[in-house]
């Protein structure tokens, strides 16, 4: 299955507790431009 859209799972403690998830492009985009990236405020539910 072909997607353009990159999510990526958010979890606590280990893989089994996953809390949301984050798109990848807010990661990127974090990334390029220097600033930290706030995992609880990205989150989507």
């Amino acid at each position: 299955m072909a997607s353009n859209h990159a999510r990526f799972s958010i979890s606590r403690g280990s893989l089994d507790n996953c809390v949301g998830a984050i798109r990848g492009s807010h990661l990127l985009r974090a990334q390029l431009s220097g600033q930290p990236v706030d995992l609880e405020a990205d989150e989507q539910r």
